[in-house]
């Protein structure tokens, strides 16, 4: 089973005394950064009772970690937001700046991304936040680039422009050098626009260096969009309206 979203002490104290409820049940970890992979494997008098021992086991696994769990062990985090998105039947679009193009290459390393990805913009520039996306230049002055409004900005660009379902965009800093005492290094805003025209937007402060950063800020924001095709009803696409 790989999750995301939890630290390994914090995955380990969860199936606390999971092993021990389960008699020759043994739960296993590693750290794939930024997921985390949890095994179960069982011992018994035989394979048939191995087996349900382990089937078990591993149910009141899921059932401790729930949707922190994303999938087994063929699945990447990507791929697993890209089968979300054609359930849906949603396009998706990209605005990015911090991240300088990882969550497009996350989804686009999975094949069938063309299903749904209409756009990843890397609008690294303010220049190219205003002329690609529409930011507003008194929008950025006002606020500063990293900042909630901006990102809003962006993904609702980016969902204009590019005419797609949900529109995800990140702005922050990512380090070594650029933060300040109100955005320290680590700061990020991630901005969702939403079918139903509502844009959401959170604020994260990420522990790490500059990669483990962009890294933990991209599964953040594929995170937001599946959670947002989990928690939401299917809604047709403007064109197959009659």
């Amino acid at each position: 089973m790989r999750t995301f979203g939890l630290p390994e002490s914090v995955v380990g104290e969860k199936l606390a005394g999971v092993e021990e409820d389960f008699p020759g049940a043994t739960i296993g970890y590693r750290a794939h950064f930024p997921e985390i992979e949890v095994k179960v494997l069982a011992k018994a008098a035989s394979s048939s009772a191995a087996r349900d021992l382990c089937e078990r086991a591993t149910a009141e696994v899921r059932a401790r970690l729930g949707s922190y769990i994303f999938g087994d062990e063929n699945d990447s985090f990507a791929g697993v937001v890209g089968r979300a998105l054609r359930t849906k039947n949603w396009t998706l679009a990209i605005a990015e700046s911090c991240t300088g193009g990882l969550v497009g290459h996350m989804l686009t390393r999975e094949p069938g991304a063309s299903d749904f990805l209409l756009l990843d913009a890397v609008t690294y520039a303010n220049s190219s936040k205003a002329r690609v996306l529409g930011v507003d230049e008194e929008t950025i002055r006002w606020h500063g680039a990293v900042s909630s409004e901006v990102a809003a900005a962006m993904a609702l660009g980016a969902k204009r422009v590019s005419g797609a379902d949900v529109a995800l965009a990140l702005t922050g800093v990512a380090g070594p050098s650029g933060g300040s005492e109100q955005k320290p290094v680590g700061t990020v805003f991630i901005a969702l626009a939403r079918p139903d025209g509502t844009t959401d937007v959170k604020h994260r402060v990420f522990p790490g260096e500059r990669l483990q950063i962009q890294a933990l800020a991209s599964y953040a924001g594929l995170q937001l969009v599946r959670e947002l095709c989990a928690a939401r009803p299917a809604e047709p696409r403007a064109s197959e309206h009659g």
